[in-house]
């Protein structure tokens, strides 16, 4: 549980397309907060002690809850475990259907 006291999330940069989603001031900032709050570095990047920019596309329902989640990454391991967290997060506010992105820095101090 220690290595987690040591890792730190860094910021978190809603690309373009998210932007292109009529995403207005409060919603980028929401989705933002909300991946900050919500993902927590997986394990195998930890134990690895490797730093990684990870991209997740990602689209959501009506409701805003995630529906598809693709993680760009080739640590297979890794990708399960982010789009597993990814898919419990909600996003209210965003058009449903339309394809979103976020950059996210994982970084291991």
């Amino acid at each position: 549980m220690n290595i987690f006291k040591l890792l730190i999330l860094v910021l978190v940069l809603l690309t373009e397309t998210l932007k292109a989603n009529d995403g207005t001031a409060d919603i980028l900032k929401s989705a933002s907060l909300k991946v900050q709050e919500s993902l927590k570095m997986p394990l195998e990047l930890a134990q690895q002690k490797h730093s990684q920019k990870i991209t997740i596309y990602f689209s959501v329902n009506d409701n805003g809850d995630v529906v598809k989640v693709n993680v760009k990454t080739k640590n297979p391991e890794v990708k399960k475990n982010l789009e597993n967290q990814f898919r419990h997060l909600n996003f209210k506010g965003l058009k449903p259907t339309v394809s979103n992105s976020i950059d996210v820095n994982f970084k291991v101090c």
